[in-house]
């Protein structure tokens, strides 16, 4: 696998008996992906390529709140439905003035799919 930042550094190389491989630890940004099948012998098939992009999600488009008996429920909301983002959700009795520096006294409270 190749990154595509104008290096088109080698990112992973792995072979494997299995017919798929998990890719971990990607940082963000746009990779080719080629594959090929090798026999017993040694012998190289043709590669198969794709391109793909690792970003950031969206932030929500809106947190819908339904409140409850001594309790409120947070739901965030996505303009396009993407089922594999998770959402963190994170407490404090004061305002969080700057998301970017969420740290104790805030408190996490759990992810949600």
């Amino acid at each position: 696998m190749a990154a595509e930042d104008d290096s088109d550094r080698l990112v992973s190389s792995a072979e494997t008996p299995d017919t798929q491989y998990r890719f971990r630890g990607l940082t963000p940004g746009r990779y080719t992906l080629s594959v090929r099948a090798v026999n017993s012998q040694g012998q190289q098939g043709d590669p198969a390529s794709t391109q793909f992009s690792i970003a950031a999600p969206a932030a929500p488009s809106f947190i819908e709140l339904t409140p409850g008996y001594f309790q409120i429920t947070a739901t965030p909301r996505q303009a396009v439905y993407d089922p594999t983002v998770q959402y963190e959700f994170w407490f404090s009795d004061t305002q969080i003035a700057d998301i970017r520096k969420v740290e104790p006294p805030y408190w996490r409270r759990g992810e949600q799919t």
